[in-house]
C-alpha cells in the first residue's frame, strides 16, 4: 500500500502514540535519531490520548478494543471517545503533514484493526488543519509495524555494515 509512497509520515496509534517520517523512501532518523517525536510536546496530547478510551470503558477496566467496538455498534459515548483520541492523534499528525506534505499518512499499532471507525474522523480533522490533506490509510501490518520497524533497521544496519567493510566478517574473508 504504501510502497509507492516516497514521503510519507507514519502514525503509531495504540497503547503509545508516535510518529516516524519517511523522506524519499528512507526512514529519516534527524541528527539525533529524533525525528518524528513530536508527541513529546505535552501540548499535542499524544502522551494521554489512549486515556479518552480508557475513560469511556470507566468503572469496567475494559480496553480500548471493546470502546471501538461499541463505536462501531453505534454507543454515543463511545463514539465520542474516540472522537476525543482522534483530536489529539490530529493535532500533531496534521503538524507533520504541514512540515512534510507527504503523499500518504498511514496509520499502524494495535488500534490500526479499528479502521474503520478511525479513518474517516482522522480525515475529517486533518481536513480542519492542513493545506492538503494526504491519503489517510491503515497499515496492513497492525500491531507488529513495531517490531518489523525494528527488524528492518537491524538489517540495514548489517547490511551497511558488510557492505562498508567494517564488519569483523569481511576483514576475515
Amino acid at each position: 500500500m504504501a510502497r509507492y509512497a516516497k514521503d510519507m509520515v507514519f502514525l503509531l496509534a495504540g497503547l503509545r502514540t508516535g510518529a516516524g517520517l519517511v523522506i524519499d523512501g528512507k526512514l529519516h532518523r534527524g541528527f539525533a535519531n529524533a525525528s518524528g517525536e513530536i508527541g513529546a510536546l505535552p501540548v499535542l496530547g499524544w502522551i494521554r490520548a489512549q486515556e479518552h478510551l480508557s475513560a469511556a470503558n470507566g468503572e469496567a477496566g475494559g480496553e480500548a478494543g471493546d470502546v471501538f467496538a461499541a463505536a462501531r455498534g453505534g454507543d454515543k459515548a463511545a463514539l465520542a471517545a474516540v472522537r476525543r483520541y482522534v483530536k489529539d492523534l490530529a493535532l500533531g499528525a496534521s503538524a507533520l503533514v504541514l512540515t512534510l506534505d507527504p503523499q500518504m499518512v498511514v496509520v499502524g499499532g494495535g488500534f490500526s484493526r479499528s479502521a474503520d471507525v478511525l479513518i474517516e474522523p482522522l480525515k475529517r480533522e486533518l481536513d480542519r488543519w492542513c493545506i492538503r490533506t494526504p491519503e489517510v490509510r491503515m497499515s496492513a501490518l497492525g500491531d507488529e509495524a513495531v517490531v518489523l520497524g525494528a527488524v528492518r533497521l537491524a538489517l540495514d544496519d548489517v547490511e551497511d555494515r558488510v557492505l562498508d567493510g567494517r564488519s569483523p566478517l569481511v576483514s576475515h574473508l
